[in-house]
């Protein structure tokens, strides 16, 4: 059983819902002055899913994909103007 419940079609696809909710969300939210985008961390064939270089068991970064986040992080959008 999974976050709501039913089988795991059911599942992946309300957290594929929830998930395009929540960029969305993200994405187009005014009230935040920005955000990262981690979407270079997916895996092309399934985008809920982390690439399995940057990953051993589906959630934690590795080394290699530590720095691969720390690579998508524009620092010159972080200091003040």
């Amino acid at each position: 059983m999974g976050l709501i419940g039913g089988d795991t079609y059911t599942n992946s696809l309300n957290k594929v819902n929830y998930s395009t909710f929540l960029n969305n969300w993200v994405f187009n939210n005014q009230s935040a002055d920005g955000y990262i985008d981690l979407s270079g961390l997916n895996d092309y064939q399934d985008p809920a899913k982390l690439k399995s270089k940057y990953t051993t068991d589906g959630v934690h970064l590795t080394k290699e994909g530590q720095k691969a986040l720390v690579d998508l992080i524009d620092v010159s959008k972080l200091l003040k103007e």
